[in-house]
């Protein structure tokens, strides 16, 4: 609902004094966060601009997080195209992550992955209750209206659907959204891993034997289970695959080292060919990747609290932001492309993998990365799986060692940019 304000003689003063700057060639971006007055979950913010440079470089962020114990924290020197910026985020009392619950769907035990297919509004999640289960829940209702038994699975593979077509990919398998029935394999050896849906294309994965662990990458016709080319890659490509439908580029992380996965790369693999387009060199364990269309920005997670920025357009490194002290261990990450905000989930304690404290989700700005918001919640029980559902602009995260996953409503910040 909007707000009608009356103005005073200073505001009105204030408002002829910022249009009279505008007017006389003030050279810098003048950045405003608004957000929707949404009680018990928004936030105060502000931008500061420290710098009146207006050169079109890319965008690039040096971002120290300080957490306070009171409900401010702040970013330092954020740079947005060659412009720097102080951020200063008040958030609510009581920022709780109960505050954004709408529903607590309980499944199976262990769930593994989270899949979305926004034309039917259907959510996927696998999980583990001595063999693998899909269940099938309505993100009308946020509830479970089906379970298929017996999926093959190989740990927590990838949970993929095309909308285009209602098929749902699992492991080596082909499920039809509309049955729940499988209909078609591909071998067994293989794992799929993306889909490129403009082109009805599937990649899947096949780690080889022996001390070198090479990794084959394939393309493949799902309709024809064909195989349409084939790639070798040395050292071990994870679990975590994004396709690029903007770039046609497939985005992976490369585990080289044996036992800590170091060094370890961000490669970027063009759809046509499966050659090598770019290889980001970064020296961590990774956990999850995302894309986000509306910037073509790829994100990445990592044990060691970084979140990793790749421009989707070159596949070059833009920055690499530490979440310290905000977050100890980042997990789960998930895009809200219409809004242009992205969601990580943490924990600001933990040794290792083990003892977390609370979990807290963090709601970043895809425009400049900075802090929307933070809310906390209950212990983690286990890594976090995030997937954002656009048919009714829901959020699910689930608990891998747990047996159900939650229905968030994240609001929206809108960040404006008024230009010269």
């Amino acid at each position: 609902m909007a707000r009608t304000h009356k103005l005073g003689l200073s505001q009105v003063l204030a408002v002829v004094i910022v249009v009279l700057v505008i007017i006389s060639g003030f050279t810098g971006y003048l950045i405003g966060v608004t957000q929707p007055a949404k009680p018990g979950t928004g936030i105060n913010s502000s931008l500061t601009n420290n710098s009146t440079s207006t050169s079109a470089s890319a965008v690039t962020t040096n971002t120290v997080i300080q957490l306070k114990t009171s409900t401010t924290w702040t970013t330092q020197s954020t740079t947005v195209y060659a412009t720097s910026y102080a951020m200063t985020l008040t958030a609510e009392e009581n920022n709780s992550l109960s505050n954004i619950v709408l529903a607590n769907i309980t499944t199976g035990n262990f769930p593994q992955s989270l899949a979305v297919d926004p034309k039917t509004d259907r959510v996927y999640v696998t999980y583990w209750n001595g063999t693998t289960y899909l269940a099938v829940i309505d993100g009308s209702t946020n509830r479970l209206i089906d379970t298929i038994s017996n999926v093959s699975s190989l740990g927590d593979a990838p949970l993929l659907v095309d909308p285009q077509t209602n098929l749902i990919f699992i492991s080596n398998e082909i499920i039809n959204g509309s049955t729940d029935q499988v209909v078609a394999h591909i071998d067994s050896n293989l794992t799929f891993v993306a889909l490129d849906v403009k082109d009805n294309l599937a990649y899947a994965t096949q780690m080889l034997p022996g001390p070198n662990r090479s990794t084959i990458v394939f393309k493949i016709n799902p309709f024809t289970d064909g195989v349409v080319g084939s790639q070798v890659y040395s050292g071990q490509l994870l679990e975590d695959f994004v396709f690029d439908e903007n770039s046609s580029i497939l985005y992976t992380t490369d585990c080289t080292g044996f036992f800590e996965c170091y060094p370890s790369y961000v490669l970027g693999i063009n759809g046509s060919s499966l050659a090598l387009d770019s290889n980001v060199s970064a020296g961590f364990v990774f956990f999850n990747m995302a894309w986000n269309p509306q910037s073509n920005m790829i994100y990445v997670t990592s044990l060691q609290n970084l979140l990793i920025v790749i421009n989707g357009t070159n596949g070059q490194l833009i920055t690499q932001i530490p979440i310290t002290a905000y977050a100890n261990e980042l997990f789960g990450i998930a895009v809200d492309p219409s809004a242009n905000e992205f969601f990580l989930a943490g924990n600001p304690n933990c040794s290792g993998l083990i003892e977390c404290g609370d979990i807290v989700l963090y709601v970043l700005s895809g425009f400049n990365y900075g802090f929307f918001a933070t809310f906390a919640g209950g212990n983690s029980e286990g890594p976090i799986i995030l997937q954002f559902d656009p048919a009714n602009n829901e959020t699910y995260m689930a608990f891998e060692s747990s047996s159900y996953l939650l229905a968030l409503k994240i609001p929206q910040y809108n960040l404006s940019v008024l230009l010269p």
